[in-house]
């Protein structure tokens, strides 16, 4: 166990600490770690014996998980240069950020900061300050974390191709003022841009940067967000850019909503490379529009989009971890419709529990031969799908059954009946009738559990949409009627035999049946055959009808 002293315990919603050790070093961790120990605050100076590791159950964690921990007052350590609660002029603030000594800022209220081009050897800390002016850090580097959290930017803020060694702390910004943010080209290990930031009335850019771990985001923005691999077509790019895991609206600790999301325009994410996971839950936002995303897996959970959802041109290259699907759309309500267009994905796509209020497009996607779809409780006005026939997949049919709908993963039949149902209702409205038929009967084979109902109706009737089923059938029925009357009347020829069963079954009889007493089996036989012909012809006059007025 090592020393340590609390430096700031978050004064507006108690959601982190942050503490040092003798070196100076400066430390994250969640509310929740405390808690789980009893401690519920820390005063500022407060100093105490802990066993920490760095926290890695979540992508988006950050910080430390603490193992055990001992307050104790009788502990001492190098004091942080800490300044509090001052007004800072610009010189004064240009000469600490070239000091050798870490300095934090706590409560200050700074004019314009403009700075260009400048190499900080250390990490910046301000902490629940106010920035009256603008905020540009353009172009610097900087050795170590740059932290502002709680902090309140009253004009523009920009870190503009600015070089950050660590991570980018800004927990609970407030961005509400005249001017907008801007991160193009960063630098960073990290971005933390979440628990409860608060956007202004300019866009958010976080363009062109260069994150190897992860971008997370949750708050409220006034205007739109935008994550582009490319703002400006038109310019030579410096370095590639590119990004570990984005995270969007995603709890650190599942029982409260600290970061949960809303964008009062459109998100928009195009061309980003991730070699990680894109994961937006809770968001609320009028549009999303995701294009030329590469990345492991994509989930979208419990999104709330006023107008479209698009996803265009993307691909992903493996399944989430302990799971098949690959894209997941579950829980969500879009107000207009969805577009899911040329895309890639290595493993499933699930729709489940998401309701659009207008038109599904899904058009000209690739899905591996492992994926498919999940549409269990999956509404929608129409559902235009292109080509069609992609969702047999793999699928085989056979004598008595149509080729199946091989794209739909559900295992449980009731499950995969309901998704045949939805399908039968949307292959109708495209016209697609044939295989609305195909839809009909494996919707009726899923919801009948038994085995002789499914084989009656089903394999031998085709549940009244098969007409090769029910004609198939008859010939057999006629040719086992053939060989009956054999055995009960050897005299009579093969072709004797099939004549009687084909007039039998369609009771018209014709020509001198000689020698045959009405009385006996045989009379008995071609009563039968009759009765069941009546039955297959009837159900099969019915099935032909059914088709013509469609």
């Amino acid at each position: 166990m090592k020393n340590y002293q609390c430096l700031y315990f978050d004064q507006k919603n108690h959601r982190f600490c942050l503490f040092t050790d003798d070196a100076q070093k400066i430390y994250f961790t969640y509310w929740h770690e405390l808690k789980r120990h009893g401690i519920r605050y820390l005063n500022g100076n407060t100093t105490f014996l802990a066993d920490i590791e760095k926290r890695e159950d979540l992508p988006h964690s950050r910080g430390v998980h603490i193992r055990e921990i001992n307050l104790d007052s009788n502990i001492e350590l190098t004091p942080c240069v800490v300044i509090k609660n001052r007004n800072i002029s610009y010189q004064d603030f240009y000469e600490s950020i070239l000091s050798e000594k870490t300095i934090i800022f706590m409560g200050c209220i700074f004019e314009d900061i403009e700075i260009d081009k400048v190499v900080i050897p250390k990490s910046l800390c301000f902490i629940d300050c106010c920035f009256e002016g603008n905020f540009r850090l353009i172009s610097c580097k900087l050795y170590g974390d740059l932290w502002l959290p709680n902090c309140t930017f009253n004009q523009h803020f920009s870190l503009k191709s600015t070089q950050v060694n660590g991570d980018v702390h800004l927990e609970n910004a407030d961005f509400s003022g005249l001017g907008g943010a801007s991160f193009r080209g960063i630098e960073a290990e990290n971005l933390y841009l979440d628990l409860g930031v608060k956007g202004g009335d300019d866009l958010f850019w976080l363009n062109e940067m260069v994150i190897p771990g992860v971008v997370s985001i949750g708050g409220e923005f006034k205007n739109e967000v935008q994550i582009l691999y490319q703002q400006d077509r038109d310019e030579i790019l410096d370095k590639k850019p590119s990004i570990g895991s984005i995270i969007v609206g995603k709890e650190l600790y599942e029982y409260e909503k600290a970061n949960r999301t809303t964008i009062q325009s459109m998100f928009k994410i195009e061309d980003i490379r991730l070699s990680g996971e894109l994961v937006i839950e809770h968001l609320i936002s009028d549009e999303l529009n995701m294009s030329g995303i590469c990345s492991k897996s994509i989930e979208l959970n419990h999104l709330s989009i006023t107008n479209d959802l698009a996803i265009y041109d993307c691909r992903t290259s493996s399944s989430k971890p302990g799971s098949d699907t690959a894209v997941s759309l579950i829980h969500s309500s879009v107000g207009r419709h969805l577009r899911v267009d040329r895309n890639d994905f290595q493993g499933k796509f699930d729709l489940s529990g998401t309701a659009v209020s207008e038109v599904t497009y899904f058009e000209d996607n690739k899905l591996s031969d492992s994926g498919g779809l999940n549409l269990h409780r999956f509404t929608t006005a129409k559902f235009l799908l292109h080509p069609v026939e992609s969702l047999y997949g793999n699928g085989r049919g056979g004598i008595f059954k149509p080729r199946s709908f091989a794209t739909l993963s559900e295992k449980d039949p009731r499950l995969l009946g309901d998704q045949y149902c939805a399908l039968k209702h949307w292959l109708a409205d495209a016209g697609k009738l044939e295989m609305e038929d195909v839809a009909f009967f494996y919707m009726r084979q899923c919801y009948h559990p038994r085995k002789l109902s499914r084989f009656l109706l089903g394999g031998i009737f085709g549940w009244g949409v098969r007409l090769s089923n029910i004609a198939i059938s008859s010939i057999l029925l006629i040719a086992l009627f053939a060989v009956g009357y054999l055995f009960i009347e050897p005299k009579a020829t093969i072709l004797t035999a099939f004549a009687l069963s084909i007039q039998s079954f369609i009771s018209s009889f014709f020509g001198t049946w000689t020698g045959y007493d009405p009385d006996g089996m045989i009379a008995n036989v071609v009563t039968l055959e009759s009765f069941i012909g009546v039955l297959f012809i009837t159900v099969f006059i019915g099935a032909y009808i059914r088709k013509l007025l469609r």
